[in-house]
């Protein structure tokens, strides 16, 4: 009896695989690095220098070898050029742009301009266009990402906590690259998430930033101008010699951190406006993307009480001339919230009472919305892309507005109303009654 011991050609095809993958020879594991190998940047900062661009990257506390967070820097006449410089810092390690998850721009560089910086993530074939971009107010990103957070806690342990604090419970959308990139394009406006270079202990009351500040091109930054001499280095893995550590520097340098700290407006990718946590609240509905918020409000006796904004939307409706120009926008803005704090003697059971806190309530929304619109007015900005919901509206009419929308902003006509309702208590005396 003879056997037939050859194997038809797409079997011996597949058997071949496995032997050259294990044999080395063509094998899509030839580059493979051990993970200890690579410097996984998380965090990445811009800034502008009168010689060009300063580049500051922070890896993780996971690429740190347990001894902390580490940073590099490096300067240089474009983007890539100051990465080319700060790389040569990474010493052995291989630089591993996956995780990127957030982008610093300093607010000087932001004053003078944020496209070279949009332009390139979006050209760069290591980085991702939905990564999350960051205006620093008061500062600069190399201040941030060199200062911010101690032995324990990066820069990049910093941006991760205010991204999830932010998507699950607050009142600022995180806007990413390629979200600025096509507002700037649709409307020439944008709105970018803020973060502000300060303390990790809250300042004393009544130090605060006012709440709608425009910037002034002719004053000068707070984060001033870099020097030209530190033309690159890496924090975190140089000699003790050269003064740096992993994960912080000398005692005291744990002390600042980056707050939460509204929107900054961006007209043809310049920084014109900040819009402060407050009058972010008022943001949201008018762009539709309402987060939950807490407020802190007066009862009609004077006395402290405390809603939980969870949810709401806006309508815009235009109304039109005869001869088709834009006469007026009605906007209307619908909240719902919960009561989450009040007074002993208080009585929700009152119909009255709570009547008194709605209207509280609409009041609020209306000064703080009515804030946002006046801004866009003045600035001739549409940063709340006005535009898209008229068209959505009326896309004939639209389409034949003679002038662009924005210069219409300072002149345009606009009425805001707010109707809210109180949806639950949460209280569980309610319960055991």
């Amino acid at each position: 009896m003879s056997f037939d011991t050859s194997f038809p050609r797409p079997l011996l095809a597949l058997l071949l695989i496995p032997a050259l993958i294990l044999s080395g020879c063509g094998s899509i594991y030839s580059n493979y690095r051990e993970v200890e190998q690579l410097l996984l940047i998380e965090t990445m900062g811009f800034d502008l220098l009168p010689e060009g661009v300063r580049l500051t990257m922070a890896a993780g506390m996971q690429s740190g070898g347990g001894k902390g967070a580490i940073r590099l820097s490096g300067t240089g006449g474009s983007i890539s050029a100051a990465m080319d410089r700060a790389r040569n810092y990474s010493f052995e390690d291989e630089l591993f742009y996956s995780q990127t998850n957030g982008i610093l721009i300093g607010e000087q560089a932001a004053e003078q301009g944020i496209e070279p910086f949009l332009s390139y993530i979006c050209q760069s074939p290591i980085l991702r266009t939905d990564v999350p971009v960051f205006i620093v107010r008061g500062g600069s990103a190399h201040e941030a990402i060199m200062n911010c957070g101690d032995a324990q806690h990066g820069v990049s342990e910093i941006l991760q906590g205010v991204t999830e604090y932010l998507e699950y419970r607050g009142a600022t959308h995180i806007f990413n690259a390629s979200e600025l990139v096509r507002s700037d394009l649709r409307h020439g406006s944008a709105l970018a998430c803020v973060l502000e270079y300060t303390d990790s202990a809250e300042p004393p009351a009544g130090e605060g930033r006012p709440s709608l500040a425009e910037k002034s091109p002719a004053s000068p930054s707070p984060s001033g101008a870099q020097s030209s001499g530190d033309m690159g280095q890496r924090e975190g893995a140089a000699s003790e010699e050269e003064g740096a550590s992993h994960g912080g520097d000398s005692e005291g340098s744990g002390a600042k951190t980056l707050a939460v700290a509204g929107y900054g407006v961006l007209k043809d990718n310049r920084l014109l406006a900040y819009i402060d946590n407050i009058q972010a609240v008022g943001v949201g509905f008018l762009i539709d993307q309402v987060g939950i918020s807490t407020v802190e409000l007066s009862d009609g006796r004077g006395k402290p009480v405390v809603l939980e904004i969870n949810d709401g939307k806006s309508h815009v409706r235009p109304l039109w001339n005869a001869d088709g120009s834009l006469r007026k926008l009605e906007i209307s803005l619908e909240a719902s919230a919960a009561v989450t704090e009040i007074n002993d003697d208080a009585d929700l059971s009152d119909k009255d009472y709570i009547r008194q806190l709605t209207e509280a309530l609409e009041s609020y929304l209306a000064e703080q919305a009515g804030q946002v619109l006046r801004l866009s007015s003045r600035l001739g900005s549409d940063f709340l892309s006005l535009e898209s919901r008229v068209q959505q509206a009326e896309p004939v009419l639209t389409a034949l507005l003679k002038e662009d929308f924005a210069s219409l902003l300072g002149e345009l006509e606009m009425s805001l109303s707010v109707n809210a309702r109180l949806s639950h208590t949460n209280d569980m005396k309610e319960s055991l009654t």
